[in-house]
């Protein structure tokens, strides 16, 4: 035999009585949860450190395809060859943003104080980024090749 929803709600109600409702759909939360940022580490500072060195990293990064760039450009047509004093003025900022960002880095280092963890942070992201760099110039040097002698 089957009961319709209207039956269904019928015969609960005569055997539960008035005192139960039933609710075909649920009803809206008021609050609205919005997650914040998670933190790796139990101290901020500690990540900071980190955000701090990748940022370091990917600058030098910039200030040598940079620098390429503007080298390159003088080899170019002439409509481009002017652009060269520009990417040279880029190179600058990019360099001014790299010593920036490398003070900053130790007076963030200075104001947390001797902090085992946080130095223990700070080494652990330089080993990371200076294994990417030896992966990046060891398939520079090998040209994508793979083998035995490469």
């Amino acid at each position: 035999m089957k009961l319709s929803k209207r039956q269904l709600r019928k015969l609960i109600r005569e055997a539960c009585g008035d005192a139960v409702e039933v609710v075909s759909e649920p009803a809206a939360l008021d609050v609205i949860l919005e997650p914040g940022p998670i933190s790796e580490s139990p101290a901020p500072e500690q990540d900071l450190v980190v955000e701090m060195e990748v940022a370091q990293r990917a600058l030098v990064q910039v200030v040598e395809s940079v620098q390429n760039a503007a080298h390159l450009c003088t080899d170019c047509v002439p409509e481009i060859a002017a652009q060269a004093p520009l990417m040279e003025a880029m190179v600058a900022q990019a360099v001014a943003l790299q010593e920036t960002l490398e003070a900053q880095t130790q007076v963030v280092l200075e104001s947390a104080g001797e902090t085992p963890l946080v130095d223990a942070v700070a080494d652990a992201a330089e080993i990371v980024a200076d294994a990417m760099e030896e992966k990046k110039t060891r398939g520079a040097i090998t040209m994508g090749f793979k083998g035995p002698g490469f």
